[in-house]
C-alpha cells in the first residue's frame, strides 16, 4: 500500500464484481474533487460511474472478463505478497 500511495497517479483495483479492492490516495482525492465524494475499498465501483456511462462500462467490463484482462488474479497475487 506504500508504494501505491507513494505515486504521483491515480490508482485503482476492482474485482470481477466491479468493487473496489485497492485505491491510493491519489484516487480517492480525485475522486472527491471530480465527485464530491472519497471511493472506499469495498465500494461498488458502478456508484461512481455517470448514469449515462453505466451501461457502456458494464459492458467494457464483460468484453475485458472474456479476454481475460478484467480478473481477480491480480488483486490475489497482491494479497499473497502483502502476507509474505
Amino acid at each position: 500500500k506504500a508504494i501505491l500511495n507513494a505515486s504521483m497517479d491515480a490508482i485503482i483495483y476492482l474485482s470481477t464484481d466491479c468493487r473496489i479492492q485497492v485505491l491510493n490516495e491519489v484516487t480517492k482525492k480525485e475522486f472527491k474533487r471530480l465527485l464530491g465524494r472519497k471511493p472506499a475499498e469495498g465500494d461498488d465501483f458502478l456508484e461512481y460511474v455517470l448514469p449515462d456511462l453505466k451501461d457502456k462500462f458494464k459492458e467494457s467490463v464483460a468484453r475485458l472478463q472474456k479476454i481475460g484482462w478484467f480478473s481477480s488474479g491480480v488483486i490475489d497475487k497482491l494479497n499473497q505478497e502483502a502476507v509474505a
